[in-house]
């Protein structure tokens, strides 16, 4: 089965860890791996290659997916589709299967998964097992939702109701329910026909096109007919509506599977305490944390040690340059205040104040102050960063680990662990890593004015006008 994971979603309520340059999908706060790449296992899984999964994104997380994919499987993804500007799910979703169906990976009457790329979803044989039960179902022409058995009355999650009817390992869906308040949650649970609504999809392009033609012709009028070129040129006209609001609330061909795992969207800082493993007192923590008489509470630290004493209930997440804390069972309103301070101070809702994601890596930045600004840098595989030594400034470089190469003027210098490389002002240079990981370097800048000039790609200077 061929897989379309989404993956440009922006997780602005688990803001201030997730943030817009780097959202949640991205972190490595559940174990050694990202939620991504889990979902790149289970997705690799399932289709058998990773030659068989197609990502769909935009250009600001086009080098975390290649360097995370890269990381577990030692490859680079082959199916990377960048949209022209962030879309919701219903957009995405054709833009993935008009390029599945035009580079010929993908048949009009083959079924294939949409998988988000931020959930949580264990175990994984359980999971392969479930959605492969969902081919017959899609081949019918049926939409395959993966429903999953609530264990508590959620008002963060939608909701499936299922009708009774079955079709195959599944059940016709009578109606799609929006997040509830608590009495009505509660409810749902007390009927035992209500499902969690995962965001999960099967079905086959044919089936997916009548539908979009029969229920949304907002889309379905501007994608018709047309290549996956021109729907990308004209991508920015698409609708921002999630599958759900364009066909699936609307469809008489919805079927739900139910998903007999652990799942979890992790849609906020209430959901991350659910599935985090707690200590004695019941919190959950992340980091360096002194928890003192301090129970059921969630705390996450990425910068400077956290101490509490005597507190309860409550959420606190602290990064360099932002502590938010929250009462437990409120995290959902962080979305409300994510908006409030992008409106007020927008840098830092889009990247932590000290760590900065370029095209060719990351840059860390130590140290700024008196006329000296140190960085550590690290260059992603086959990447290359072109700078200039600004004038009255020199720049001193360390090779902590990797294979690269350091052009400056005439010159061209190989470099490896423990070299270095000290260029003077007005010196134009390239920097290129040579090896198969990452090429880290700390790079020392004496400054005579701090304004820095903005790191650019080699295609910038070939097609500038």
């Amino acid at each position: 089965m061929k897989v379309l994971i989404l993956s440009g979603g922006s997780g602005t309520r688990l803001f201030p860890i997730s943030r817009d340059k780097f959202p949640k999908q991205f972190l490595k706060i559940f174990g050694g791996e990202s939620l991504l790449q889990r979902a790149v296992e289970r997705a690799v899984c399932l289709a058998g290659s990773l030659d068989s999964v197609v990502f769909v994104s935009n250009k600001d997380y086009l080098y975390h997916i290649k360097d995370q994919v890269e990381e577990i499987l030692h490859t680079f993804p082959k199916h990377l589709v960048l949209e022209s500007v962030k879309r919701n799910t219903a957009p995405a979703t054709v833009l993935g299967i008009s390029y599945m169906l035009e580079r010929g990976m993908l048949k009009e009457d083959e079924p294939v998964l949409v998988m988000p790329s931020d959930h949580v979803v264990s175990p994984i044989g359980r999971f392969v097992e479930r959605v492969k039960s969902s081919e017959a179902i899609a081949k019918e022409g049926y939409i395959v939702i993966f429903g999953v058995k609530p264990t508590r009355p959620e008002t963060g999650y939608g909701y499936v109701e299922m009708d009774g009817t079955c079709v195959h390992s599944g059940y016709r869906v009578k109606r799609f329910h929006e997040k509830p308040n608590l009495e009505r949650a509660k409810e749902y649970i007390s009927t035992g026909n209500f499902f969690w609504n995962s965001g999960m999809f099967c079905f086959t392009p044919k089936t997916l096109f009548s539908e979009l033609k029969a229920y949304c012709q907002d889309i379905y009028s501007q994608v018709e007919g047309r290549s996956f070129e021109q729907i990308l040129e004209n991508f920015h006209n698409l609708p921002d509506i999630s599958l759900d609001y364009a066909v699936m609330e609307k469809t008489q061909r919805a079927v739900v599977i139910p998903l007999d795992v652990e799942w979890s969207d992790v849609g906020c800082f209430d959901s991350i305490y659910e599935i985090m493993e707690k200590d004695t007192a019941n919190n959950g923590i992340y980091g360096e944390v002194i928890a003192v008489d301090s129970e059921r509470n969630l705390i996450i630290t990425t910068g400077k040690p956290v101490a509490t004493i005597g507190i309860s209930d409550s959420i606190v997440i602290n990064t360099e340059d932002i502590i938010v804390v929250v009462k437990s069972g409120e995290s959902q309103k962080v979305g409300e205040l994510y908006k409030l301070i992008r409106s007020k101070r927008k840098e830092l809702t889009e990247y932590y104040t000290k760590q900065e994601y370029e095209p060719w890596g990351v840059a860390d930045l130590l140290y700024s102050g008196n006329g000296l600004k140190v960085k550590r840098l690290s260059l992603f595989s086959g990447e290359k960063l072109i700078s200039q030594v600004d004038e009255g400034s020199r720049e001193y470089f360390v090779v902590l680990k990797g294979d690269g190469k350091v052009s400056f003027g005439a010159e061209e210098k190989h470099v490896k662990e423990g070299d270095s490389v000290f260029l003077t002002e007005n010196t134009q240079y390239e920097v290129q890593n040579l090896g198969e990981g990452h090429l880290e370097l700390i790079q020392v800048r004496f400054e005579r004015f701090l304004g820095e000039r903005k790191s650019v790609k080699l295609d910038d200077f070939c097609n500038a006008e």
